[in-house]
C-alpha cells in the first residue's frame, strides 16, 4: 500500500465506526506500518485487541496478535513476539481460519530464522505453506518460498535458494504483487552477493563482478519500489544488501559510505538487530581501512546489542572480527579472550547442530515433495495438455499482469493471436491424431520463438497467443513473421507426405489499448483480416513486404 492510501485509512479513524469495522481498521493500518512506523503499529494493533476483546469479536483479536506481532519483530522483541502468535495461533485454530494460522506460522519461521534457529524455521515455513496453498493464499505462497530461500542461502545452497526466489518472483508477476517483489529481489540480490563471495575467495575475479552487478540490478529495482512504498525498514535492508555487494567487489570505501546511510535508516526504524547488524558491517568496513579505533567502537556496540537480542551466531561472528581488531593494535591478551569467547559460544552451537540440521533436513525434504506436487497440480491447472502451452487461464493471469506492470513502467505490451489456416481440413482429410500432432508441433515453434518473459499459449482450438514483454508492434511483428515463416517451412512431410500447414497472425499493442478484453479484440480483428487477405500472414502490415 503506498503512503497515499495508508493516510486515507488512517483518516476513516476519525470517523464514527462500528465497533467490528473499527477493530478490522485499526488491524489493517497496524499491519501496513510494520515496515515504517513499528512502534505505532504495535499500539494501534494494542488498541485493536483490547476493542475485540471487549466486543467478544475473536477473529478481530486473533488477527490484532498477529499484527503486533509483526511490529514487535520490526522491533526485535523477539520473546513478545513467540508471546503473541503463540495466543493468535490458538485463536485461529479456534475458528477454523487455515490461513491465519500460516500467517502466524511465517512469522515465527522468521523469527526463528533471525535467531538463527534455522531448523524450526523451516518447519515454521513447511507448516506456513501447506495452509496458504490449503486457503488459496498464492501472494503469501510467494512471501513463504522466499523466506525459505533466505534459509538457504544460510545453509550454503546458494543455487537453490536464488530458484526459491525466481519462483516467488513469477508468483508476484502473475499477480501484480510490485510491493512484495521487492523483498524478493532484495533476497535475490544477496544470493548473488554469496555467490561472489564464493567466487573471489576461489579467484575467479570476472564471474564474481558479474554476480555483483546482477545484485547491483537488482536492488536498484527494489530501493525504487520500497521508496515508492515508504517502507524505510526493507529500504534499510537493500542498503545493507548493496553494502555488501561492494565489499564483495573489493570497494570498502563506497560500502562504508552506504553502510553509514542504512545504518542511519535502520535507527530510524526502531529495529535493534538491523541496526546491530549495521554497526558490525560498519566496524569490519572500518578494519579493512586499516580505522582501528573506530572500529573498535562500532563492533563493541554491536556485540551488545547482539548480546541483548540473544543472537549467538552473532555474537561470536563479532566476537571474532574484534579479535583480529586487537590483534592489529597490539592488544594481543584481549584479542585471546574474544577467541576464546567465540570459541566458547561456536562449540555450543557446534554441540547443537547435529540436531538442528537433521530437523532442517528432515523438513527440506517434506517440503520439497510438498513443493513437487503443489508444481505438479499448479501445471495441470495452468498448462494446456495437448501442447504443454500456457492455458487460456494463465493466458488471461499473466496478460492481465504484464498489463499492470507495462503501465507502471511506462513500457507496452503486443498480443499476437494465430490460427492454423484450414486446420478443420487438415482434421478432415488426415485425421484428428496428425491435427494433434500438427497443433503440438506449432505450440513447439511457438515456443521456441519467445523471449524470456514472453508468454505463448493455446488461446483455443486452433488458436494461439503470444504475449510479448515490452515489444512494440513492428519488433512484435518482426517476432510473428519469423515464427510465420518458420511453420510455413517446417518439415510437415515427416508427419504426412501430403501435409502443408501455414499460420495466419493479427497484432495489437497496448501503446493504444490497454485493457486485456480490448487487445485481445483487436487481435482478433486483425487474425480476420489476416485470413480475409488470403491467409498465411501477419496484419496489420507495419513492415515493408520482402
Amino acid at each position: 500500500m503506498t503512503p497515499e492510501g495508508l493516510h486515507h485509512l488512517e483518516a476513516r479513524l476519525h470517523e464514527p465506526l462500528a465497533l467490528p469495522e473499527r477493530v478490522r481498521l485499526l488491524n489493517e493500518i497496524a499491519e501496513q506500518l510494520y515496515e515504517r512506523e513499528p512502534v505505532r503499529g504495535a499500539k494501534l494493533a494494542r488498541e485493536a485487541m483490547d476493542l475485540a476483546r471487549a466486543s467478544g469479536d475473536i477473529a478481530g483479536e486473533a488477527q490484532a496478535l498477529y499484527c503486533l506481532g509483526r511490529n514487535l519483530h520490526a522491533q526485535a522483541d523477539y520473546p513478545a513476539v513467540f508471546e503473541a502468535q503463540d495466543t493468535a495461533l490458538s485463536l485461529f485454530r479456534s475458528l477454523g481460519d487455515i490461513a491465519g494460522e500460516a500467517r502466524c506460522r511465517n512469522l515465527l519461521g522468521i523469527t526463528y530464522r533471525q535467531l538463527g534457529e534455522y531448523g524450526q524455521a523451516l518447519e515454521m515455513y513447511e507448516q506456513a505453506l501447506k495452509g496458504f496453498r490449503e486457503a488459496g493464499e498464492r501472494r503469501w505462497e510467494a512471501r513463504v518460498l522466499s523466506n525459505i530461500g533466505t534459509i538457504e542461502i544460510q545453509l550454503g545452497n546458494h543455487s537453490a535458494a536464488l530458484e526459491l526466489f525466481g519462483h516467488a518472483l513469477e508468483l508476484r508477476a502473475e499477480l501484480g504483487d510490485t510491493e512484495g517483489e521487492a523483498f524478493d529481489r532484495n533476497n535475490v540480490a544477496f544470493g548473488h552477493v554469496q555467490r561472489a563471495l564464493g567466487l573471489r575467495a576461489a579467484g575467479d575475479e570476472t564471474s564474481a563482478r558479474v554476480e555483483c552487478d546482477e545484485a547491483l540490478l537488482q536492488l536498484t529495482r527494489a530501493i525504487e519500489i520500497a521508496r515508492l512504498y515508504g517502507y524505510k525498514r526493507l529500504h534499510s535492508t537493500c542498503l545493507q544488501t548493496m553494502g555488501e555487494t561492494y565489499q564483495a567487489m573489493g570497494r570498502p570505501e563506497v560500502a562504508l559510505d552506504i553502510a553509514r546511510d542504512f545504518l542511519a535508516l535502520a535507527r530510524e526504524c526502531g529495529d535493534k538487530w538491523i541496526e546491530a547488524y549495521g554497526l558490525a558491517c560498519v566496524g569490519d568496513i572500518r578494519h579493512q581501512l586499516g580505522h582501528e579505533a573506530e572500529a573498535l567502537q562500532s563492533l563493541c556496540a554491536a556485540l551488545a546489542a547482539f548480546e541483548t537480542l540473544g543472537s549467538r551466531d552473532e555474537v561470536a561472528r563479532v566476537l571474532r572480527i574484534l579479535s583480529q581488531v586487537h590483534e592489529q593494535v597490539g592488544e594481543l591478551n584481549q584479542a585471546l579472550t574474544c577467541l576464546r569467547r567465540a570459541g566458547v559460544i561456536e562449540q555450543r552451537l557446534k554441540s547443537e547442530e547435529t540436531e538442528r540440521r537433521a530437523r532442517a533436513l528432515s523438513a527440506r525434504r517434506r517440503l520439497e515433495q510438498a513443493t513437487r506436487e503443489a508444481e505438479r497440480y499448479r501445471r495441470l491447472a495452468l498448462e494446456d495438455t495437448l501442447t504443454g502451452l500456457a492455458n487460456r487461464r494463465q493466458l488471461d493471469e499473466r496478460l492481465a499482469s504484464l498489463l499492470r506492470e507495462a503501465r507502471s513502467r511506462g513500457s507496452v505490451v503486443t498480443v499476437a493471436l494465430a490460427d492454423v489456416d484450414h486446420f478443420k481440413g487438415i482434421n478432415d482429410r488426415f485425421s484428428h491424431a496428425v491435427g494433434d500432432e500438427v497443433l503440438r508441433c506449432v505450440g513447439e515453434i511457438l515456443r521456441g520463438h519467445c523471449r524470456l518473459g514472453d508468454v505463448a499459449g493455446r488461446f483455443g482450438g486452433e488458436e494461439f497467443m503470444v504475449i510479448f514483454r515490452s515489444l512494440d508492434m513492428r519488433a512484435a511483428a518482426e517476432a510473428c513473421e519469423r515464427m510465420r515463416r518458420a511453420v510455413e517451412s517446417w518439415d510437415w512431410k515427416s508427419i504426412h507426405p501430403q501435409l502443408r500447414v501455414t499460420l495466419s497472425v493479427g497484432l495489437a499493442s497496448s501503446a493504444s489499448l490497454d485493457h486485456p478484453e480490448g487487445l485481445i479484440d483487436a487481435a482478433d480483428h486483425w487474425l480476420y483480416e489476416a485470413k480475409r487477405h488470403g491467409r498465411n500472414q501477419v496484419q496489420p502490415l507495419v513492415l515493408a513486404p520482402a
